[in-house]
């Protein structure tokens, strides 16, 4: 059997190239290796050692989220938010409607002295301390999911006298707490000891015992750089689907109508098309060598005419809700690929021409659920909003993408959707959370 190397970014691409018609071969799936996020804070921004300004001031964000605004008045629609802990370089500007201070930020917009910022006149470590998200991966934070529902969390760590109590089954009258319903996901800060019990603080400030949380094994499925490779692709959604060739050629050489199994293909494997031929009936997709593979355990990315008022090399995004496929574009150009994961049925995700409006490097999503009741999910990476609450993320508790699923959202792996945030508009500048604007076109189709 020929195995094919999935390791660099295009192998997948030619996993025919050396095989003869008749070996056996097996199509891998490339796989996406995540590693912990580094877990660092960014760094203070340095003190002006030129002339004094007295204009100079530093915002210090003390809410979990604060928002930056369009204008010097409190009332003004927001351009995006700031994450606790943040330190930002400003200027103090003139006296804002419903504002002790006002500070203009270097990418534009300001912020209100005590909007959940404070000003101040040197940085330094912030009062309130948020885990920064690590930019650099494609998940920003370490996640777990609660074991059951009714699990307490707690806003301070226990004393050991109240510890006891917990041990007994008991929740302490004086120790604030709510308790989870629905299915529960919450980013993890640090854990800490109480009495030889571990608790983990969340993102989010408040504490969980560490016996009631199950670690995120997150997804391994990639999407796919269009570099040299073009449309069709076809990524196998079966598992281990099996690859076939055709029968022996006739007296005319044709190849007949029989076809005899040649290998297997894994989950999220993916090859160029090359036809799409009937045989027996039955639909297949052929790929580079004439290996092939029933239709019925692919789905199909194909090139889509750039839509009316789409500029030739502007960017835009097409995502198919049949297919559960997605491919950006710059122009006519099919750039990247990648299974999704759209709106189950009574969830559906509305069809339709769209832009790109709110961008959230993490956003803790709730809602209800007819199986579960509610879910709540902290921290869904690289949010994109286009319409109301619909939008592009990445998912980390599931990695079935190529099948419906969500609850309308289109749920991506999360080092695909990490690569559109930073290739759509709007742009997130430095040491923003989210910013609000419209930017990165995006159509959804169905057949």
């Amino acid at each position: 059997m020929t195995v094919v190397d999935p390791s660099t970014a295009l192998a997948a691409f030619v996993w025919l190239g050396g095989a003869t018609p008749d070996s056996e071969v097996r199509l891998d799936a490339p796989r996406h290796r995540p590693t912990p996020p580094l877990r660092l804070r960014a760094p203070l921004p340095a003190p002006d050692d030129g002339p004094a300004d007295r204009r100079r001031v530093f915002v210090e964000v003390v809410d979990f989220d604060a928002p930056v605004h369009a204008s010097a008045r409190r009332d003004t629609w927001g351009l995006g938010t700031l994450r606790r802990g943040t330190i930002l370089p400003a200027r103090r500007g003139y006296p804002a409607s419903g504002c002790s201070g006002w500070a203009a930020l270097p990418d534009g917009g300001g912020v209100c002295d005590g909007d959940g910022v404070t000003l101040v006149g040197e940085p330094g470590a912030p009062g309130a301390l948020t885990l920064e998200p690590d930019l650099g991966e494609a998940l920003p934070y370490r996640y777990a999911k609660v074991v059951a529902p009714g699990t307490p969390r707690l806003a301070r760590l226990p004393t050991p006298a109240e510890l006891l109590e917990l041990r007994a089954g008991e929740l302490p009258t004086g120790l604030p707490h709510v308790r989870t319903e629905g299915v529960v996901f919450v980013a993890l800060d640090k854990p800490y000891a109480v009495d030889g019990e571990v608790f983990v603080r969340t993102l989010e400030g408040d504490y969980i015992a560490h016996d009631q949380l199950v670690p995120v094994t997150p997804p391994v499925t990639m999407g796919q750089p269009l570099v040299e490779a073009t449309l069709p692709v076809a990524f196998v959604v079966a598992d281990d689907a099996p690859l076939f060739s055709r029968g022996e050629a006739d007296d005319t050489g044709k190849a007949g109508d029989t076809l005899i199994v040649a290998g297997i293909a894994e989950r999220t494997a993916r090859f160029p098309v090359t036809a799409q031929p009937s045989i027996g009936d039955q639909p297949y997709l052929e790929g580079p060598g004439g290996r092939l593979v029933r239709r019925a355990d692919a789905r199909l990315a194909q090139a889509r005419r750039r839509p009316s008022g789409v500029g030739p090399h502007e960017k835009w995004i097409h995502v198919d809700l049949d297919e559960q496929v997605l491919v950006a574009y710059e122009g006519d150009r099919p750039v990247f690929v990648t299974l999704v994961s759209t709106g189950k049925a009574g969830y559906d995700t509305p069809a339709g021409h769209y832009r790109l409006r709110r961008k959230f490097v993490s956003r803790r999503m709730t809602g209800p659920d007819p199986d579960t009741g509610t879910y709540d999910i902290a921290e869904v990476p690289w949010a994109m909003y286009y319409k109301g609450g619909y939008a592009l993320h990445g998912a980390y508790w599931h990695d079935e993408f190529g099948q419906v699923r969500s609850h309308g959202c289109t749920n991506l792996p999360p080092p695909a959707a990490r690569w559109l945030f930073r290739w759509s508009a709007p742009e997130i500048p430095t040491g923003w959370h989210a910013r609000f604007e419209a930017g990165t076109r995006i159509v959804f189709t169905r057949h």
